[in-house]
């Protein structure tokens, strides 16, 4: 009899395990482990590319006590290179970003507490083998007084670390502040960074590219009275590669209307597009917009311009411009009712969409899947990445790719990253809601990279763990030999979790 109960209680593992599509062990559903301490914590993980194939992981760490910054490089076979500590310096350090300098090596900055309780950022540069180029635990971008958070990055054509971010030195609604640092570490700017749009109202989500001649172009969502009431807009602001302010400009004129979450992509040699969500005054709707605008400030798309229209709210998670000329855009999509579902959109450098109006949904299966990102394939199409509750409410980690037809080719319900048998969190901060994260593989594919607590019950907290989707699938990740499965047979290995080739590559 118990031999008949074990039978069953192992099918009912099984079901809960297994996805719908079958899956080629080969390749490893549950993702490569990057780092995991016992008893201690490694989340908000965010990633970038290394410009070889391989990737750069950044993430916040509490293994001495207090949240400190780590970085690891996972070469384009899977073998974690190194681990190293960014910044352990006193008090805490957290929610870090990355990007790519171009050059081989990565920017890494973080919101730090060393010298009071509001939040400060520091940054560090590393070169391709992880050595730090600047002072050891990093250098001030700013610490005027108040906070400073939710910061943007971009690497210039120099290989210039470009960073806006929100500020309360002036007052508790936030500014909008930007500053240039070299590759020597050098602020290029005036100290504390330059203020891009200071008012008494609420600047919120700077995004940040390069103007192509040494400055930088900021966009925002700012609130503003209007005769039709309360409502936000979309700004942007050029600085000069000397740090004045050359122009600002309203993005959105629908004044009376609600424009929100705006994502900034530059054009090489055109200018720039940004995409929002828009409410129309008096409605419930909200569909995606976007424009785009030379480098002097000139709508090139005219007022307003519609990318996706819905019945229902439509949000943007992301929006990416390939090496082809095509600009591709993911958005939360309420069309089925309460269910939150995801659609993509491609669009050309004139603003035509070149997908259905609507656009393409990502995933068919019932239930709600968000927040999610995208990279394009450079082939025309897109892989996209999402947090998937079709199981459970902690959801698990999905996948899609489109091609350049707006055809799903991973099958109508996606196929799975990570659906292991605990809760698995993306990385990044909007309003506390974790992201997931992606980069290109730099040859048709992408790498995610989540963190989750699968070692819970061993007595580990959240780990950092990545996979490789590989772009030459007949039939999704299934059939494609890609970064293998973290061998639980491996757990109580005490050197396992640090500077280590993985034995299960």
């Amino acid at each position: 009899m118990k031999f008949v109960y074990m039978i069953l209680l192992c099918q009912l593992i099984l079901v809960k395990i297994l996805p719908a599509q079958s899956f080629n062990e080969q390749w490893g559903a549950q993702g490569l482990r990057v780092s995991n301490v016992y008893g201690k914590n490694q989340q908000q993980s965010v990633i970038c590319s290394d410009g070889s194939g391989g990737c750069f992981i950044t993430w916040q760490d509490n293994r001495s006590g207090n949240w400190d910054i780590w970085l690891a490089k996972v070469n384009n076979s899977g073998a974690v290179e190194f681990t190293t500590a960014i910044c352990s310096a006193s008090g805490k350090q957290n929610w870090p970003n990355i990007v790519d300098d171009g050059l081989g090596g990565a920017y890494i900055a973080w919101r730090d507490y060393r010298t009071s309780g509001s939040a400060d950022i520091y940054a560090q540069h590393i070169d391709s083998e992880g050595n730090t180029s600047w002072t050891q635990d990093g250098i001030v971008i700013v610490n005027a007084s108040g906070t400073q958070y939710r910061f943007a990055m971009k690497a210039n054509e120099n290989g210039e670390l470009l960073i806006a971010w929100r500020d309360s030195r002036l007052d508790s609604d936030y500014d909008i502040y930007v500053q240039k640092i070299d590759l020597n570490g050098t602020a290029q700017w005036t100290a504390n960074g330059v203020s891009v749009h200071s008012s008494m109202l609420i600047e919120t989500r700077p995004d940040i590219i390069s103007d192509e001649a040494g400055g930088a172009i900021v966009t925002f969502q700012s609130n503003r009275w209007t005769t039709s009431g309360f409502g936000w807009g979309i700004y942007a602001a050029r600085i000069k590669n000397n740090g004045s302010i050359e122009w600002t400009m309203t993005i959105t004129d629908d004044y009376g209307y609600n424009e929100e979450y705006p994502y900034t992509v530059q054009i090489p040699g055109q200018g720039f597009v940004t995409i929002w969500s828009e409410k129309n005054a008096g409605s419930l709707d909200y569909d995606i917009f976007g424009q785009k605008i030379s480098f002097n400030g000139t709508k090139l798309w005219g007022n307003d311009h519609l990318l996706i229209r819905s019945t229902n709210y439509q949000r943007p998670y992301w929006l990416s411009y390939d090496k082809l000329g095509y600009l591709y855009l993911i958005s939360h999509d309420s069309q089925n009712g309460s269910n939150r579902d995801l659609t993509v959109q491609k669009v050309d450098t004139l603003g035509n969409y070149l997908w259905n109006q609507n656009g393409v949904q990502v995933c068919s299966y019932t239930g709600s899947r968000y927040p999610a990102m995208i990279v394009p394939d450079n082939k025309g199409g897109i892989i996209a990445v999402w947090r998937d509750y079709r199981f459970n409410n902690s959801g698990d980690i999905y996948c899609q790719k489109i091609d350049s037809n707006g055809t799903r080719i991973w099958g109508s319900a996606g196929t799975y990253v990570c659906n292991y048998s605990d809760l698995q969190s993306f990385s990044y901060e909007d309003n506390y809601i974790q992201w997931p994260f992606l980069t290109t593989d730099n040859n048709g594919g992408a790498i995610a990279v989540w963190h989750d607590r699968r070692w819970a019950n061993s007595g580990y907290g959240y780990g950092v763990y990545v996979q490789r989707l590989n772009d030459n699938l007949a039939d999704g990740p299934n059939s494609a030999v890609g970064w293998k499965n973290d061998l639980k047979s491996d757990q109580l290995s005490n050197n396992y979790w640090y500077n280590f080739l993985n034995p299960y590559f």
